[in-house]
């Protein structure tokens, strides 16, 4: 009974190992990887929205406003419209303004906001039109001034921005000053709940959400399009290929450690990763795939309804509908079960299997123990936001007290520009991400606050050097803000990759608590490629005295094989089959002796030499 008890203490209390991920990850090793991971994704992300955005434009109604039929044609712009405003969201590196095209609900109320923007009609004879009945009028003068009276900016380039550029909250060292200064908390507007969700988690969560966030756009309704297709599937194969790779090697540290309490070198991480590099990248992808099987057979099922009426409305689409819920029902399973996809690294690199391995586990153990995964996430995540405002806290702290530290020196400051030499300048090319730009020149005098639009479209308030002090600035002084922006933005890689190392290093402890869970596998199993050992040489044959004259044989006998022989234990002796010893001369013959009528003894043998 007490052995069940100490058993059921021991499960109960097995989800404590997830407070162990901050010294796993702590290291620098896995800091690098996803260092490395990070500028991988951001090179080629901008690299395909560079080719898709730049061979596309935004459709104008003037291009459509020739064809016969109007009001096709304007559910054709809108069509495109839509389109070209999710691939701007996407891969947009300009600010654009929402238009009227934009907002419009019909091609009536389209023509009497471009009267109004073209002051064809004054906003006052619109008001009258819409007090007298007009129902397009109406609607074009509510939308004018919900939309269009301010016209907000929209969302560009969110799977564009680089990891030193991409917004993640307000900086952790100013959140701290202001908190001593009792300043006002940055959730104070929308709540402190609201700001964890949308601010801290999707740091903490961003390998997953750079992962689920393309899938996500792919089916979007304004995703069609042969162009926004491909630049999608492009985008989710990098990916896959790149946290296959780093994340892979990660996890493989991350699994070695855990199981082992042993640290493996980078190189041996970077060479499994390598080797186990086609299960890594195929293992999420099968089920895209088989998500794209079924979509092309409700393709073929919604063409034959909609080009066949009576059979299509009456047999196909009212009697066989369920067979359409069956396809919807698995994919909606398939879709789920992709919350499992941080196991699938960590599946191969503690077992050392393929890529239908990983698939498999994931999937089993997210719906055989739903639940249990849930609540593993919940705890690593709480953990972890603690964990990445600490890190960014003690990163901004590092430069911010370098910075500084530095700048202490008499004399430095000046209110000529030419004259400055402030060290702030030198952090011109500073990441922007976090805050650390805005922290590291937000006291210098030539420095004034500007209005800036975010990725998601928002005026954000921002410090900016003035236009005299950055045209004074000299070579050496380009120079140098460029290299120290270098092993600043370096320096930013290892703090904001920690919350990445932090992700894969508890997806792999999670990994190993649901296999004990569903398995019921100890942790301290993990996949070791076993050594390739040659067979030891063999023995040559022991030479007799016969076979070779002059010669002595010694013979090497077991400890054991002579005992069971009845003889005593040999005692060790040199791997040499024959000495060679050199010749016995042998005895003169003795002298004759005379006659004897007694018997004469028995020779003596001679001396064994």
């Amino acid at each position: 009974m007490s052995e069940d008890f100490g058993e059921q203490t021991q499960a109960r209390a097995s989800w404590t190992k997830l407070f162990t991920a901050f010294r796993i990850a702590l290291d620098l090793k896995k800091l690098l990887l996803a260092a490395g991971g990070l500028v991988a994704t951001a090179i080629g992300w901008w690299f395909f929205a560079w080719v898709a955005y730049s061979i596309a434009s935004m459709p104008q109604w003037e291009q459509y406003s020739a064809a016969e039929n109007k009001q096709e044609a304007w559910q054709t712009f809108k069509y495109d419209r839509g389109r070209w405003n999710l691939l701007h969201e996407m891969a947009g590196d300009k600010v654009t303004k929402v238009a009227e095209a934009d907002v419009a609900g019909s091609l009536e109320e389209f023509l009497l906001l471009e009267d109004l923007r073209t002051e064809t009609k004054t906003l006052d004879q619109l008001k009258a039109d819409a007090a007298a009945g007009n129902a397009a009028a109406g609607k074009a003068l509510a939308t004018y001034q919900n939309h269009l009276a301010k016209p907000k900016i929209k969302p560009f380039g969110r799977l564009r921005s680089s990891p030193w550029s991409e917004d993640r909250g307000p900086n952790q060292y100013l959140m701290a000053e202001g908190f001593l200064r009792q300043d006002p908390a940055p959730w104070a507007q929308r709540g402190f709940f609201p700001w964890l969700l949308e601010v801290q988690l999707p740091v903490l969560l961003e390998p997953l959400r750079k992962f689920l966030s393309p899938i996500g756009y792919f089916f979007n309704s304004d995703a069609g399009g042969f162009r926004n297709r491909a630049y999608l599937i492009a985008v989710i194969l990098w990916t896959l290929a790149v946290w296959g790779f780093f994340g892979g090697a990660i996890c493989r540290i991350a699994a070695v450690q855990i199981a082992k309490n042993e640290k493996i070198a980078l190189r041996e991480a970077v060479g499994f990763a390598k080797e186990k590099f086609v299960n890594l990248f195929t293992a999420p992808l099968f089920p895209l795939i088989f998500l794209g099987i079924l979509t092309v057979f409700l393709i073929i099922f919604g063409l034959l309804e909609g080009f066949l009426p009576w059979f299509g409305d009456i047999f196909l689409a009212g009697l066989l509908w369920p067979v359409v819920i069956a396809f919807g029902l698995i994919m909606a399973v398939v879709v789920v079960g992709l919350i499992g996809w941080p196991l699938m690294n960590p599946t191969i690199a503690a077992e050392g299997s393929d890529n239908f391995d990983a698939l498999s586990r994931s999937y089993s153990y997210v719906y055989q123990a739903f639940w249990h995964y849930l609540g593993y996430w919940g705890v690593a995540l709480a953990y972890g936001a603690a964990l990445v405002f600490f890190i960014g806290f003690m990163g901004s702290l590092v430069v911010y007290m370098g910075k500084w530290g530095f700048s202490q020196a008499p004399g430095l400051q000046s209110s000529d520009p030419a004259r400055d030499r402030d060290p702030a300048y030198l952090f011109i090319h500073a990441p922007e991400s976090f805050g650390w730009r805005d922290l590291l020149i937000r006291d210098h005098p030539h420095v004034e606050k500007k209005t800036v639009v975010n990725a998601r479209g928002e005026l954000v308030q921002t410090y900016e050097f003035k236009e005299e002090y950055l045209a004074a600035l000299s070579v050496p002084n380009k120079i140098g803000a460029v290299l120290v922006g270098v092993w600043v933005g370096l320096f930013f890689l290892l703090v904001v990759g920690f919350a990445y190392s932090f992700f894969w290093t508890a997806s792999t402890l999670i990994y190993f608590l649901m296999r004990q869970h569903v398995d019921d596998t100890e942790f301290e199993e993990v996949y070791f490629e076993e050594p390739d050992l040659e067979p030891p040489p063999s023995m040559p044959p022991a030479a007799t005295a016969a076979a070779k004259p002059n010669t002595v044989s010694l013979n090497v006998v077991e400890g054991n094989t002579a005992v069971a022989a009845g003889l005593p234990p040999a005692a060790p002796v040199s791997p040499i089959a024959e000495i060679p010893r050199p010749p016995v001369e042998s005895p003169p013959p003795p002298a004759a002796e005379p006659a004897s009528t007694e018997p004469a003894s028995p020779p003596t043998p001679p001396a064994t030499p």
